[in-house]
Order: structure tokens, then sequence, then C-alpha cells
């Protein structure tokens, strides 16, 4: 048998050797193409030629510019003196972006106003654009973190709090060479072995050998092993060659091991050439076969995206969460929903649902994620769950005096799970866009720090009692709306929309998502009324619509419409600046951390004089009951921390009520282009 195997194997070595159009395209288009795609493939951004327009001239405008400049990203190279000066430049491709600061910038910062700027970039290369625009912001949101700070009398570093250290582990330096080549390595060799494992034994079928082998002694097993065995020499070798010019001329760190590499290549090559050889016996020529391989490879990582929603409203009847008191439901102002998005990379499927409630329980959770998990290819660490905080949302769990209704609970699971699997059903090849808009209007901080050195929050409007002892607000809110959003050709499908307010505006006792269903209501009508929208809130704890500083009323579904609007508006306009992807690639990370319940507090000293949690004491004496019989149950509990990276937008939740100083914290602290909070 082993001389039989050996005579195939010279005979196809004969054959390599002998065709050296073959031989030329296995040994030196991998070089090629490394080459090529090692600096054509890559993600980093850096040093963009940038103009800058400053109808200002004052040292704050110097001082903006200066920090987009020492960023990195952004190089200085021209200073334009009008409008039309910088549009020329951008038209001659003398600079990439532009920014522009107008007249009055340092004024309306020293009066305490939102100052604005503009900062354009060219799209004409949407990889470029997408990652500039989120840099361009970061580099903004920075900024304007820091002025709120030293507004407020204190920076974030210095005030109590998380600081965040960050360390980027097996890659410190974030090139994206370090992450390409390695993969560039997988796809080569899988493209090269498939394709000429291919084209073996069609090629004997097409040029007529094949009779010939067949009337031989050999076996099929052996035909095959003997066509197979140089193709994996010759894999082995491109490996090796490959290596070596990642590490020679790229300067790629290897720290593993080299020989548990080769042996994993050998598990990676068994499959391509497995799907090499199964190509081989259906083709009846080398065209189709060369054909069919590409197809496979082209077929593996498309983009999809899809959506799905179910509807969760109770029955008329059912309590509402959310208040100090029993609140039980008159009926429904608007549905209840749980929507869901599904974004695919052909390798990590990843699942956002955003679910129309106060919050979401452990239980449910994992009854939707085992659902899901068995019922489509997407793991239960790569689903999201964000409840919208709506406080007028079905008995999902007990709260301050309502009761949860355990058989809604585990209807909404299965309605999660539902919405998912619809999602998935409706995967489509998509484009996607990323984006952050701003909308600063609507939300505000509830904390204020007050005369006698103590925060209060909500210590009330212009006219009430203790109005005049406030100081100033206790912290920022945070002004990002952030949109994922799905189209096939010009037509968008489907957008998730991240924002941090609290969903207290329309109360009542009527069933209703609160803003959300506006904000879906308007996109719906930009957009169609088939497009699905997911909203997932932020670090809301402290954010809320009302302004204490304001003597008008932020309440009811007037003043729900406005900020749905309001929120719908900024979407769109974000929507419409998009650079919008065709690939991506998406990952997912959990981690359970064990956090100590808090000790047992003091009612007394620390219950306010006034504002809210200044009321009767029977409710928070229940709960203060409830979190002692569980904190002697069990003095810790077990905190989900989950990351998804899709694309570059990197998402970070926590099932918290986060102030909104967290929250803007771990954004600030992250390395990815575009970064959302979830709560």
């Amino acid at each position: 048998m082993l001389y039989r195997v050996l005579s195939i194997t010279r005979k196809e070595f004969l054959h390599i050797v002998r065709d050296r159009r073959t031989l030329a395209v296995m040994f030196l288009i991998p070089v090629v193409q490394l080459l090529l795609l090692g600096y054509a493939a890559t993600t980093d951004v850096k040093h963009l030629k940038t103009a800058v327009l400053d109808q200002d001239r004052t040292p704050r405008s110097r001082a903006l510019a200066e920090a987009y400049r020492v960023s990195g990203y952004f190089d200085i190279t021209f200073q334009a003196d009008s409008e039309a000066a910088l549009a020329r430049a951008m038209d001659g491709s003398q600079v990439r972006a532009g920014l522009v600061i107008p007249a009055g910038y340092e004024r309306a910062l020293l009066r305490g106003e939102k100052a604005q700027v503009a900062f354009v970039i060219d799209g004409s290369d949407p990889a470029v654009a997408t990652t500039a625009l989120a840099a361009a912001q970061g580099v903004g949101q920075a900024q304007s973190i820091e002025i709120i700070a030293r507004s407020l009398g204190s920076r974030f570093d210095s005030a109590p709090g998380i600081d965040v250290e960050t360390r980027v582990w097996y890659n410190p330096s974030m090139e994206s060479a370090n992450f390409m080549i390695p993969g560039l390595i997988g796809v080569i060799l899988m493209m090269l072995t498939m394709l000429f494992t291919a084209m073996a034994i069609v090629r004997e079928r097409e040029q007529g050998t094949i009779e010939q082998l067949i009337v031989t002694p050999i076996r099929p097993l052996e035909l095959i092993v003997g066509k197979v065995i140089p193709y994996v020499g010759i894999a082995f070798w491109d490996l090796l060659e490959i290596l070596a010019i990642g590490v020679l001329w790229f300067g790629i760190p290897i720290h593993g091991s080299i020989v548990l590499l080769l042996e994993l290549a050998a598990v990676f090559l068994a499959t391509s050439l497995g799907l090499g050889i199964l190509i081989s016996t259906v083709s009846k020529t080398q065209q189709e076969a060369m054909m069919l391989t590409f197809m496979l490879l082209l077929s593996q990582d498309e983009l999809k995206a899809g959506f799905g929603a179910v509807d969760i409203t109770p029955e008329v009847g059912a309590s509402i969460p959310g208040g100090f008191r029993p609140n039980p439901s008159k009926g429904t102002r608007d549905p209840l929903y749980a929507v869901a998005c599904v974004v695919s990379d052909g390798r990590a499927p990843i699942a956002l649902v955003g679910v129309d409630s106060l919050f979401i329980g452990k239980h449910t959770v994992k009854l939707a994620r085992d659902r899901i998990e068995k019922n489509t290819k997407i793991p239960g660490n790569n689903v999201l769950v964000g409840a919208s905080h709506t406080h007028a949302g079905g008995p999902i769990l007990s709260c301050l005096g309502n009761e949860g209704d355990p058989a809604y609970e585990e209807r909404v699971g299965n309605a999660i799970a539902k919405a998912v699997e619809d999602a998935w059903a409706a995967l489509q090849k998509c484009e996607v866009g990323i984006g952050v808009g701003k909308e600063d209007t609507i939300s505000f901080n509830r904390r204020f720090l007050m005369k006698d050195g103590k925060e209060i929050t909500h210590p009330g409007k212009p006219g009430t009692k203790f109005h005049d002892q406030i100081v100033r607000p206790a912290g920022p809110i945070d002004p990002d709306v952030g949109v994922l959003a799905a189209r096939t050709g010009t037509q968008v499908f489907g957008v998730v929309v991240n924002f941090t307010c609290h969903c207290t505006v329309v109360g009542g006792n009527t069933f209703s998502a609160d803003y959300p269903a506006y904000l879906r209501r308007n996109l719906r009508a930009a957009y169609g009324e088939q497009t699905h929208v997911v909203f997932l809130n932020g670090a809301c704890g402290d954010i809320t619509q009302v302004d204490n500083m304001s003597s008008a009323r932020e309440f009811g579904p007037e003043q729900g419409a406005m900020m749905g609007a309001k929120l719908s508006a900024e979407a769109v306009r974000t929507i419409n600046r998009m650079a919008w992807m065709k690939t991506l690639t998406n990952s997912a990370a959990m981690e359970a951390v064990p956090v100590k319940i808090r000790p047992e507090p003091d009612p007394v000293a620390e219950k306010p004089a006034f504002g809210l949690g200044s009321g009767p004491d029977d409710v928070y004496e229940k709960e203060r009951r409830l979190v002692a019989e569980e904190r002697a149950k069990t003095p810790e509990i077990a905190c989900e921390v989950q990351g998804l990276r899709i694309g570059p937008l990197g998402i970070a939740t926590n099932g918290s009520e986060y102030f909104v100083e967290y929250g803007l914290r771990i954004k600030q602290a992250s390395p990815h282009p575009v970064k959302w909070f979830v709560g």
C-alpha cells in the first residue's frame, strides 16, 4: 500500500514541477498576497492630514486644535482662512479632514453655554472615515468632559468613584498588522490548499487519465492520499514562508510554541484539504472546480443582519412597577415589545435585545439565553438583554410595593428568545453603519450639590422651598446618541439606538414604552412601517428628563413625543452621515464578578431632609429587610459583566443602574473607536 501511495505522490510532484505557472502560484502568490494585503488590509488611521479653520483665534480654540493634533490621529497640515479654502483643500485631496471652530467659541464657554464646532471628514474611503469619525468624536467628548468637570469645580480623577486603569493585552500597541497578518495566514493557506486540491482529481478526469488510474491496482483511498500528500508539504512550506515574512518584514511577535502552531495548522489544513477533495469529486472540469472553490470561500464571511419583535404587553389590571405604591394598570397607551437585532459576521453572531420593562431578572435572561442557544447558532454569552427602564411596563419583578408575576416573567423570557429567533431567521446580506450623534437638550442630572455641602436628588424646581439652596448639578449628562443601522441598497430595515435617560416621562396608569415608543414611531415613519427599532438605555441612574433649574413641567405624552422626535431626528442625521460597511468582525466576552452586598445602612443618617427619598419610610424599610435577608443568605452576588464588539463598536454592559459618571468613565477607557454603555 505504501509503495502505491508513494507512486501517486511522485506522479503528482512531477505534475507540479513541470507546470511552472502552478509553481509560481504556489510559492510566489502567497508572498505577494501577504505583502499587498498586509499593507492594504489595515484599520489603523493615524496622522490623517487635517485642516483647521479657526474663526475664533483665542487660547481655548488653539487648545482644542492642539488636542486633536496630540491625539495622534490628526496632523494639522493646513490652516484655512475661509470655508471655501477648506473646501478646496478637501476637493484637491490636500487634507482628509477639517476642524471648523466658529467665532465666539471661547466666549460661549466662559459664559457656561454650549459651544459648537464642526468636524468634516472625507468619506470616499468608508473604512478610514468610520475610524476618523469615531476618533474625532472621542477627542471632542474628552475635551467636553474636561470642560464640564472644570466648570463643576472638580476633575473626574479627583472625584470619588472608579478610576479605571486600562491595560491592553496581546497587542499593546494596538497595531492592526498584529491582528491582520495572522488572519491573512489562515485565509491564504485555506484559499491555496482548497484551490489546488480541488483541481487535483478533476484534472485527471478532464485530461482522460483517470481511466488509466482506475485500471491499476491502486485503491481509491490510496489515490486520494497520494494526491493530497504533495499539497500538504507545499502548504507547510507556504506556512513557514509566510511566518518568516510576518516576523522579519512586518515585525509580528511570536511568543508561543512554534511546534504547537504547526500541529494546529495541520488540523486546519486537514479541513481545507478535505473541502478541496470534496469539490474535486463533484466537479467535471478544472474551471468548474475553481469557481466552486471561490464561491465557497466568498460565502463564508458575508455580513448579515436581521431584526425581530414580539409584543409583551400584559393584560389590563396587571401591576405597573416603578412607583412607591401599587399601581394596577387601567389600559395600554402603546404596546410593549421585546425587539432584537442579530448581526453575524459568519463566525460570531451577536444579538442585541431591547425590552420595554423596568428591569430584567437573572432567571428571565437565563431562560431566554438557553432557548436561543438551543434554537439558533448564537451562544448565550453573545446575547445582550437590556431593559429600557420604563416606569410604565409590566410586572417583571417585585419592586417597591408592586408584586411581580412569575407567569409574566416566563412570558417575557420566551418573548426575548422568540424575537432573537425571528431575527436569526430574517438574517440577510446587508451593509451596517455605526455612528454617534448628540442630543443634549432633553436629559438632565437630577443630583444637586446644596449650600450645606450635601447632595440631594430632585431638590425642587424654582419657587419650591429649597430651590434657592442649590449650588450646581452634582454630575454631568451623557448626550451621545449611539446608532447602529442595517440596510439593503438604500433601504434601512433596522435601527439600534443607545441613549441615556430615565424612561419616567409618560407615567400614569396605562402601559407605555415611554419616549422610546415615539422614537420607534418616528423612525418607522422615516424608513417604513416594517423597520424594527431596538432601544438600549445607558447609565441613567441619575439622569432624567426633569430640569430642576426650570419651572417647566417635563411629564406626559407631549413631553415623550418631543423627546422621541428629537432623538429620532438625531438618529436620522447620524444615519445620513454614516460610512457603511460590507464586512466586519464580531467578538464577545462575559465574566461573573463577585460583589459583596453593602452593610446594613443607617436609615436616619442616610435619609435626605427633602427631595427624592425623604417621604414615608415604610417602603424603604421593607426593601432594607429584603436586602438583609439576601445578605444573610448570600453575602456575595455574582454580577455579570459583558463586553461585545461589532466592528468598530465596543459595548460594555452590566446589570446595574449606574450613575452617568461611571458610564462616561467606562466609555472614556474603552479602546474602541465607537463605544456604548448599556445599563
